[in-house]
């Protein structure tokens, strides 16, 4: 598959000799250097809990296969310390994090080493992230500061899969479904150019419900690799998430567990692991946070999978799969709201709007589905309708919520809708209206 934007940060390596890149695994880090280097480079995979003799087996083979001479050594770090002193390539560390608890050696050498060759190129990937922040943004790591810039990768934006599907020959309405589980994680969709899926739900049967379903321990298998050994209570409260108990009170009563203990772990999955995040009402009339996972395949996962493995392990797939049938619907729509506001930004710079931030904003009787705080007092608010939307009975409904609102009051109110069809429209300055019918999504 080609290599799909990315820009800004092929920039960033390109400027310098010296970068961590940050990111969750398939999500593109070591192809993004690969991207940005011009010229020959080595390439040192740091094996995952394997002995010292078959990682160096491995990295002498890379490094002999591009002609370069390398002696016969027993360490690592004099391996590290031979390329740094006779070979002037670039080098790329990747999942360095991989040689923290085995070998915790490895990062003190390579700080004496980059320190001591400040010329040599030197860029580091990893794939756990809070292990990583420790590895690169902990002060007291001995490779703290030696790198030029940290960055983090996040997934592709629905924008970009829209772009990646359309070339894969997929519809809008597609890549919606697709994004919707698969978030914007390239990997998955190199196996969708692939495997050519031309059924949207068998594909996620294949994938995740009908043996061997890959993805199913994949995702199981990373989770547990960056929480670590006390994974139990964080998947427990990802589960609760998941399933809409999306407020601290939900929460703690899912997990029967005190106030305290479960504001500590909401905090590490906020900050430390960065797999959930937590919105708070526009207004801010009440400081009720909604919490939700921010990558969809793991949503996804706790959602269908995580409380099903039971049954999958006695073999029941196929009732696996006609549950994820029934509930697949409800999943949908919040994903689809999700992507349709991802969209947003693109369509308010084409629109000449400027704006704050958009947000999202609820109360005891009312939900709007997003927001957007202009710069002169305005505010835009949203409604997001997939199918049919009867103009007349929504903007009525949002005026008197508007006029009841204190938040409201003195501000400069517009609407924007989006839907599939839309009835009764008024025609009104104040109302912009964002058709969905096929092919507009990536026009916005």
């Amino acid at each position: 598959m080609k290599f799909y934007n990315r820009e800004k940060e092929l920039e960033l390596i390109k400027k310098t000799s010296r970068a961590a890149v940050l990111g969750r695994r398939r999500i593109g880090k070591t192809r993004l250097l690969h991207e940005a280097m011009t010229g020959r480079f080595i390439y040192l995979f740091f094996f995952n809990d394997a002995a010292e003799p078959f990682i160096i087996e491995k990295w002498s083979k890379t490094i002999r296969k591009q002609g370069i001479y390398l002696p016969n050594l027993r360490k690592i770090g004099d391996i590290l310390e031979y390329l740094f002193n006779n070979i002037n390539l670039p080098i790329i560390i990747d999942e360095i994090q991989n040689s923290v608890k085995k070998y915790p050696e490895f990062i003190s050498h390579l700080q004496q080493l980059s320190d001591q060759f400040k010329q040599q190129e030197l860029y580091i990937t990893g794939s756990l992230i809070s292990m990583m922040k420790k590895v690169v943004e902990n002060y007291k790591s001995p490779i703290f500061g030696r790198f030029d810039f940290i960055i983090k990768l996040k997934e592709l934006d629905i924008k970009t899969i829209l772009e990646i599907m359309s070339d894969l020959g997929y519809s809008d309405k597609d890549a919606l479904l697709y994004y919707s589980v698969f978030g914007g994680i390239p990997k998955y969709y190199e196996l969708i150019e692939s495997l050519k899926p031309t059924n949207f739900n068998e594909f996620v049967n294949l994938m995740f419900f009908e043996y061997p379903r890959p993805l199913y321990t994949e995702i199981y298998i990373m989770l547990k690799e960056e929480i670590g050994k006390n994974f139990s209570n964080y998947f427990g409260i990802l589960n609760a998430i998941s399933q809409r108990g999306n407020t601290f009170g939900k929460i703690a009563s899912a997990m029967n567990m005190k106030s305290t203990s479960v504001s500590k772990y909401l905090n590490d999955l906020i900050h430390d692991y960065e797999l959930v995040r937590g919105e708070q009402p526009t207004s801010k009339k009440k400081k009720k946070t909604l919490y939700s996972i921010n990558s969809n395949i793991i949503d996804f996962w706790f959602t269908f999978c995580f409380k099903q493995r039971e049954e999958l392990d006695r073999g029941n797939e196929r009732y696996v799969y006609e549950e994820y049938l029934k509930q697949f619907p409800t999943f949908y729509g919040y994903k689809f709201e999700r992507s349709v506001i991802g969209l947003l930004p693109g369509y308010l710079q084409t629109r000449g709007i400027d704006y704050r931030m958009i947000g999202k904003d609820w109360g005891k009787d009312y939900e709007f589905d997003f927001t957007v705080e202009g710069k002169n007092n305005e505010i835009y608010i949203g409604e997001i309708k997939k199918g049919e939307l009867n103009v007349a009975i929504e903007i009525e409904k949002m005026e008197s919520i508007v006029k009841k609102e204190t938040f409201y009051k003195d501000k400069f109110i517009s609407y924007i809708l989006l839907a599939d069809r839309f009835t009764n429209k008024i025609e009104k300055e104040n109302i912009l209206y964002i058709p969905l019918d096929e092919g507009t999504l990536s026009k916005i």
